[in-house]
């Protein structure tokens, strides 16, 4: 019912919040993740989900065509538009240097801090093709097993964890290769 989903989505909000007033929005971006994982575990209505999602598409194309030079921290934006203009071609950057810093120069790199966002680089560096193949089928089995150990489940409760569990690896997974790829913005 609209009613409980309104309630629902109120009490996802709030952690949210929290953690974007605390400056953590990639966090508040996966709890999202989790609860709407969650949610669709639940039954969601597929209009609801439709719905959300256009209006989150128009939410954010029209805050980032009004409001870019508000939105984040500058590095934020430009990091999203190195993405979209790797070149600056559309000279999206300020300066030469600010260009330099959040796009990586040469033909070979060095891993920077292999221990956290970028270790999925590190094993393509020490392990190649095969190493990242292998890396992605495991992490692929663990969330498929997340999802039907889930579906499996006795309890309501048990689909539920392990549904928002499940969204939150593979958005995790999603995000971090996404990153080591270039096609998604440190």
């Amino acid at each position: 019912e609209p009613k409980e989903l309104g309630k629902l989505l109120l009490h996802l909000l709030v952690p949210i919040a929290i953690i974007h007033v605390q400056g953590d929005d990639g966090t508040a971006i996966i709890y999202g993740i989790i609860g709407c994982s969650m949610m669709f575990a639940a039954g969601l209505s597929w209009k609801y989900i439709i719905g959300a999602l256009a209006a989150a598409g128009a939410a954010v194309a029209a805050a980032f065509a009004f409001f870019s030079d508000k939105i984040g921290k500058g590095y934020q934006w430009y990091r999203i538009l190195a993405v979209v203009d790797p070149e600056n071609k559309t000279g999206w950057a300020p300066s030469e240097a600010i260009w330099k810093n959040i796009m990586f120069g040469g033909s070979y790199y060095s891993v920077p801090n292999a221990h956290n966002d970028f270790i999925f680089s590190w094993i393509g560096n020490a392990a190649g093709f095969v190493g990242c193949c292998v890396v992605l089928g495991v992490l692929f089995a663990i969330v498929v097993r997340t999802f039907l150990t889930g579906a499996r489940s006795e309890d309501l409760l048990g689909t539920f964890i392990c549904a928002g569990i499940g969204g939150a690896l593979m958005a995790q997974i999603a995000v971090n290769v996404g990153m080591n790829l270039r096609v998604l913005p440190v």
